[in-house]
């Protein structure tokens, strides 16, 4: 239960010094090879996700201009719902991974040696460069990134944004590491990869010299989040830098031209559902459909349209392209994208009440509690077959609720976010076992009966910012 001093003592533990170590790679090479099993290997994510949240809270206080309400709030919504994406507590890729390794590997490392811990973090980090490129670069395979970069802001923050489906494109090319990389050393080091790319999200470090020409730091990852043209397909790598220097895809942060962050096409919204879905309707549905200024089709004929789906997201006709690896990319990554001064840019923004703000940190700390005690935490034991199913719509029903408050949709968001607490009541009532029903249950009731008052005070989160929307647009 949330008095339980059980409940409490773990969470005092997860702020261990080594948990934060985790988040620069910092873990012990020899106890690292040493997991005869899957099972036994640390969830080093979990263990490390209370250092994100507090990280995160602390640079907001140091930097509040880095940091918008709405922009934060759907950025840490959309990794909890990429962490949703697990089988048997483990993510899809390293659930299926033994199996591939079983029939790919030709060489077995020996578990206990230097060479094996430095042959596995080298792979781990070229797959990731590989894989990393081909989600930019291989035509709507972008859809599956392009959340992580929807973001107009740079903060820790915007590390958790990400695709909710990206690991799908990601696991092929973690695959590639089967045929010498096993399980029980691919999963801990693909774990610290994507954990060292935490800290890098952020503007709170300045370049950081001779390191520069190694590893991949936040100087270098804010030229891959920018959408001036000098950034746009940059600055690849994930722990090191090395392969952006060996394959040209380098480029050094420009302090005289300062980087404007977000997609190169805006996305102007706060919907989790559009956020996550957008680019693919675009590369999959609309590009390929393309008319020219005289009408005809800019993609002529089947074969095009379909081979269009697979091209770099800027390339249409007249575009040069060239092979790299097993796609194609633009030969001027330049080509196309308009000039931007970061003076002239303001971020999508739509303002929030001090009542909505209230309103809506309440049920965000619900969702963080409820993914954080259930889900997410590696000791959980469900108590029944459905308690899993029940959490989904709970946290996707709540993530996709922030959404339509934040894009002013009312009077929708508020029917919206009234089913949802209906459903919460109800299944609480008729589960009265599931999932922490005795704290869910009243708090969907208050929460309803909040809402209730607000309506009658004509304060209902949204409503007066979207009746100043539409008045603005009119």
């Amino acid at each position: 239960t949330f008095f339980s001093v059980t409940m409490w003592g773990s969470v005092l533990e997860s702020f261990h010094w080594q948990n934060l170590g985790y988040l620069f790679y910092f873990a012990d090479p020899w106890k690292l090879q040493s997991y005869t099993t899957v099972e036994e290997i640390p969830q080093y994510i979990e263990l490390a996700k209370s250092w994100m949240l507090l990280l995160i809270s602390l640079e907001m206080l140091v930097n509040t201009e880095s940091y918008s309400f709405p922009d934060t709030i759907t950025s840490v919504c959309a990794g909890l719902s990429s962490m949703q994406m697990k089988i048997q507590g483990l993510t899809i890729t390293a659930f299926l991974y033994p199996y591939v390794w079983q029939y790919l590997h030709i060489v077995e490392l020996s578990p206990g040696s230097l060479s094996s811990w430095i042959i596995c973090f080298l792979f781990q980090d070229l797959v990731y460069y590989l894989g990393h490129r081909g989600i930019h670069e291989w035509g709507f395979l972008w859809g599956f990134h392009a959340p992580h970069h929807s973001s107009e802001h740079y903060n820790l923050s915007t590390a958790i944004r990400q695709g909710s489906i990206q690991e799908i494109a990601m696991m092929f090319f973690d695959f590639m590491q089967a045929v010498v990389v096993p399980p029980t050393m691919y999963i801990p080091h693909k774990a610290l990869n994507i954990l060292y790319q935490f800290w890098i999200h952020t503007e709170q470090m300045p370049y950081l010299g001779p390191l520069e020409y190694v590893l991949n730091t936040p100087s270098s990852h804010r030229v891959h989040h920018g959408r001036n043209p000098y950034c746009i397909d940059r600055n690849y790598g994930a722990t090191l830098i090395i392969w952006d220097r060996i394959f040209g895809t380098y480029a050094k942060e420009r302090p005289e031209e300062p980087v404007v962050y977000g997609l190169v096409t805006p996305s102007d919204t706060f919907n989790q559902l559009r956020l996550q879905t957008a680019e693919f309707k675009y590369y999959l549905f609309t590009k390929p459909f393309l008319k020219n200024e005289d009408g005809t089709d800019m993609f002529p004929g089947w074969a095009l349209k379909i081979k269009t789906m697979f091209a770099p997201p800027g390339a249409y006709p007249g575009t040069e392209t060239k092979r790299f690896f097993l796609w194609h990319c633009m030969k001027d990554n330049e080509e196309g994208i308009p000039a931007i001064n970061k003076a002239d840019v303001i971020p999508f923004y739509n303002n929030v009440g001090a009542f909505a703000k209230l309103y809506h940190i309440t049920q965000f700390v619900a969702v963080l509690f409820i993914n954080f005690t259930t889900v997410l935490n590696p000791e959980y034991t469900p108590s029944s077959s459905y308690d899993a199913l029940i959490v989904y719509i709970i946290v996707a029903w709540t993530i996709q609720s922030f959404g339509y408050y934040f894009d002013h949709e009312y009077p929708f968001s508020i029917k919206f976010d009234i089913a949802r607490l209906v459903f919460i009541a109800a299944v609480c009532t008729l589960f009265p076992n599931t999932v922490h029903a005795n704290l869910m249950q009243p708090y969907a009731l208050i929460s309803l009966g909040v809402l209730a008052v607000a309506f009658f005070t004509r304060n209902v989160p949204g409503q007066r910012e979207a009746a100043k929307l539409r008045s603005h647009q009119e």
